[in-house]
């Protein structure tokens, strides 16, 4: 694969990842419109594989999320130094003008993500095709199946239980008292 790249790098953009990780800390909606976009593999950058993961741990035990918790979150898991440490969490934050970006910034990510993964499966196929012996028409089955992995990731979307749905509809009928609600 190094032989391949020849001193290119790999698809990415580490700053559209600190601007949807900023984005996500701006304001906790904004986690619900980007993971329906992208996930953890998405990101280049271990660190922010981790801030990620760690945001999206908290998003899901419907905890408050800003600078203090995630510290407090990576502390739990050991992970605060390899991330950079508050410092950077700080920068990341004050990347982002605002988090109304936040979907754009996530479609970079989405979008670089998916060049790493058709580059890497690029390579797997033209080692396998590269290789002596073997059936043709199994080698060329594999590198189609590894191609259709990578492009049904372009049409997925991503589910979400059913029980959250339904206590995220309750909660916003109980905000209303006072409203009539049909």
């Amino acid at each position: 694969m190094q032989q391949l790249l020849q001193g290119r790098q790999m698809p990415a953009s580490p700053e559209a990842e600190a601007a949807v990780l900023g984005s996500m800390l701006l304001d906790r909606e904004c986690i619900g419109q980007v993971i329906e976009h992208i996930h953890a593999d998405s990101f280049s950058l271990t660190e922010h594989r981790i801030i990620f993961e760690a945001l999206l741990s908290l998003y899901e035990s419907n905890s408050a999320i800003d600078l203090v918790v995630l510290r407090d979150e990576l502390k739990k898991r050991k992970s605060l130094d390899a991330v950079g440490g508050v410092d950077y969490h700080v920068r990341v934050v004050e990347s982002v003008p605002s988090a109304a970006s936040a979907e754009y910034y996530a479609g970079i990510v989405k979008e670089k993500g998916m060049l790493r993964e058709l580059a890497r499966a690029c390579g797997e196929i033209l080692n396998e095709a590269c290789e002596e012996g073997g059936d043709v028409g199994e080698k060329l089955d594999t590198a189609e199946q590894r191609i259709f992995e990578v492009t049904e990731k372009k049409i997925q979307g991503s589910a979400v239980p059913l029980r959250d749905l339904i206590t995220q509809t309750f909660e916003n009928i109980e905000s209303r008292k006072g409203s009539h609600v049909t």
